[in-house]
């Protein structure tokens, strides 16, 4: 298997061909020396760019020597006081703050009642099953749903559109602070509902939402009232 930042090189290596001149044994200066870039005849190109001898053979050399001897991740800890954890047993450790941020169906209904964390922020899409989610809830844990948690990104985006649409762009601070005159108000809207109510924050965010889209059906008007 190729790790992904050196599929280039190798692309790179096998279309450019080591010549005669550059023996497979050549150190990197000598591959340098045998190729002074006069001669780019051996080159490669992606995008018009001719990549010469002397380059084509000093990244063949770094991929056939170098490469293979780059330190690899430890498969198991190397400090005696650490040690391996499963997924599962990560998910379960006492902590402060649980953030689910990768993958979907991660707290199901056999491990909700083993997380121990008060709170669970998810970031990823659908991290906690139904069934799981009511389990924290009578856990009395606090979830603050994909809805809302990671509903920043999507916003971002519309962000993203606007700019492309207008063809003027925004810096990073302006960015942040548009996003955050949204968000804030929002997590504020569905906190509230959630105690008002006495419901978990992803029933209210629900709850928030369809608010939202039955305002704006009765403003545009509905069959039944055009009908009438």
């Amino acid at each position: 298997t190729i790790h992904p930042p050196m599929r280039f090189t190798v692309r790179l290596m096998r279309r450019a061909t080591v010549s005669s001149a550059t023996p497979s044994s050549a150190s990197a200066p000598d591959a340098m020396a045998a190729n002074d870039g006069s001669d780019s005849s051996s080159g490669w190109t992606s995008n018009g760019t001719v990549i010469g001898s002397t380059a084509a053979a000093w990244l063949a050399w770094h991929v056939r020597t170098v490469w293979p001897t780059r330190p690899r991740a430890a498969s198991a800890p190397t400090n005696s006081r650490a040690r391996e954890l499963s997924n599962a047993e990560l998910l379960e450790l006492e902590c402060d703050l649980l953030v689910p941020a990768a993958l979907e169906n991660q707290i199901v209904e056999e491990n909700a009642a083993s997380i121990k964390a008060p709170v669970v922020l998810e970031l990823a899409n659908g991290p906690t099953t139904p069934t799981a989610d009511k389990i924290l809830d009578d856990k009395g844990v606090t979830v603050i749903p994909d809805i809302l948690a990671n509903a920043g990104g999507v916003t971002v985006s519309y962000f993203e559109w606007v700019q492309n649409k207008a063809g003027y762009y925004w810096g990073l601070d302006e960015v942040r602070s548009k996003l955050k005159k949204i968000i804030e108000p929002e997590t504020r809207l569905v906190c509230a509902i959630a105690r008002d109510k006495g419901i978990s924050m992803r029933t209210a965010a629900y709850v928030h939402a369809l608010g939202r889209i039955a305002s704006a059906i009765e403003s545009h008007g509905t069959k039944a009232f055009f009908s009438s």
